[in-house]
């Protein structure tokens, strides 16, 4: 009967594949490695690795890309579906088409 008053512990460590906990203080923060992300990236080409370091906002571990077109919501206007990796079999072998020919 002891066990209706005991609460359920909280595990303390999170399921996410690439999860860290980042530093809340901005000096700890400074010190975690920059990386550029694909939309800072055309204007962080023409700057230097220090200059990344010092003025990117993107620190710590940097997480994976997503797909390409991953979070487009519209329907692409051209599918491209490669039609060499489908191969039909003729009617004739196909064993439902001759059953019910029959």
């Amino acid at each position: 009967m002891n066990d209706f008053d005991k609460l359920p512990q909280k595990t303390p460590t999170v399921s996410y594949k690439y999860y860290e906990k980042l530093p809340r203080k901005k000096n700890e923060r400074k010190r975690l490695n920059a990386y550029t992300c694909k939309d800072c990236e055309k204007y962080y080409s023409t700057v230097s690795e220090e200059r990344i370091q010092i003025s990117s906002r993107h620190r710590g571990n940097k997480r994976p890309s997503t797909p390409e077109h991953f979070w487009d919501l519209d329907f692409p206007d051209d599918i491209e579906i490669p039609t060499e990796t489908y191969t039909f079999k003729p009617l004739e072998e196909n064993k439902y088409y001759t059953q019910a020919k029959q």
